[in-house]
């Protein structure tokens, strides 16, 4: 294919704008025009990337459109999405285009249909000023037409960073996910497989940990299990597609479950069962308490589920908070447990929702074995004794 009528556009953007993004984000704004483009489901099929010393190739098969739309800034390319992606070759480019040529040094090249560009610069004269603007080398492509869609990185090194952000985009096969647990439009919950994270990749703080919680499809926050939730119908502001908080990831998780069926919830809630006895909490943020009452709601709501789960773990005792100040409830809870520590059965304490599934208390499974201290009259000698005291 040959290469005809080599023009320049100006973008009217100068090299002096103020962002400044890392490689990480800059990669991940190309991968995500791509990933936009091709979809989720097509991603492994249709999407393909080549990586060697000194250069990357992102191609998208069977996708095309017009170089318009890399010129106008807030084009985008995106019809009737409803949000579901960022962009698909419209603003971020610009953006990371800027930033890549101008900040990493790389060259960036793509083309598309019956054309192909070069990101370059070109003077842009303001009033006695002469500024540095982004520009476009563009050309027309004549030969065979191509369907494809190019994006071509020159002067490229960092190829492990580039792994972290592929990985970081959700789609059936990554190679992060392990064994399917649910899967809807809405959301998916897998295990983790045992391929570790890549450097960069995202971590909430306070909450790290082997598990990934994918929001729109990708990844923005760690959990501490090996477990990974995806939501995807997840809307948010974020342009930047920051690292989520802890409360963040807590109340999206709450969420993600609320839409699994009973037997997936099981499932999840046995992977959960260091938190079984997540305390409420003053802030819902704090604590697993939602996400684990919200897993037990679901498994009540099918009786052959609740079934088989009281058959697997019958041993189960529920605990409430009460306020210190209740001197009656603490010596009722101490006795309590005295009791329980005392039994053959290996009991085991969890958080109060569980009662759901019809687990009872601990002060009521001590109360029916008989466990309390009961208050009877003195007898015998103990009326002498007391008499004395």
């Amino acid at each position: 294919m040959s290469i005809t009528g080599r023009r320049l556009i100006s973008l009217n953007l100068v090299y002096d704008y103020p962002v400044r993004w890392s490689p990480y984000v800059v990669l991940r704004d190309f991968v995500q025009n791509f990933y936009d483009s091709v979809g989720w489901r097509d991603w492994s099929r249709l999407f393909e990337y080549t990586c060697s010393d000194g250069s990357l190739t992102l191609t998208a098969r069977n996708v095309g459109f017009s170089y318009e739309w890399l010129v106008h800034i807030g084009a985008s390319t995106k019809r009737d999405a409803g949000g579901v992606h960022a962009g698909y070759f419209g603003e971020g480019f610009k953006m990371a285009a800027l930033c890549a040529v101008r900040d990493h040094g790389w060259g960036v090249h793509i083309a598309s249909q019956e054309w192909e560009l070069e990101v370059t610069s070109t003077d842009l004269p303001i009033e006695d000023r002469v500024l540095k603007s982004l520009a476009y080398s563009l050309s027309d492509r004549s030969g065979p037409d191509t369907a494809d869609t190019v994006l071509r990185i020159t002067s490229f090194h960092d190829h492990d960073v580039f792994q972290s952000v592929l990985l970081g985009f959700y789609y059936p096969e990554n190679p992060l996910l392990g064994k399917e647990i649910w899967r809807s439009e809405k959301g998916a919950v897998y295990t983790r497989s045992r391929l570790r994270k890549p450097p960069k990749f995202p971590e909430t703080s306070r909450f790290e940990g082997p598990g990934i919680l994918f929001a729109s499809f990708q990844a923005r926050g760690s959990i501490p299990v090996p477990l990974v939730f995806c939501l995807h119908n997840h809307r948010d502001n974020d342009r930047d597609r920051d690292v989520f908080y802890r409360l963040d990831v807590i109340f999206l998780l709450a969420i993600v479950v609320t839409d699994m069926s009973a037997p997936a919830a099981a499932g999840v809630l046995r992977e959960l069962r260091r938190f079984w006895r997540s305390a409420r909490g003053t802030y819902t943020f704090q604590t697993w308490w939602p996400i684990i009452e919200n897993l037990v709601l679901k498994i009540s709501t099918s009786p052959r589920t609740t079934s088989l789960w009281l058959s697997e773990f019958p041993y189960l005792l529920t605990v409430s908070d009460f306020k210190r100040s209740n001197v009656a409830a603490a010596n009722r809870r101490s006795q309590a447990l005295a009791w329980m520590q005392r039994q053959p059965e290996p009991y085991r304490l969890v958080q109060d929702s569980f009662r759901h599934l019809g687990y009872p208390s601990l002060e009521e499974a001590c109360r029916r074995a008989r466990g309390f201290t009961d208050r009877r009259p003195p007898q015998g000698d103990e009326i002498v004794r007391l008499e004395l005291l």
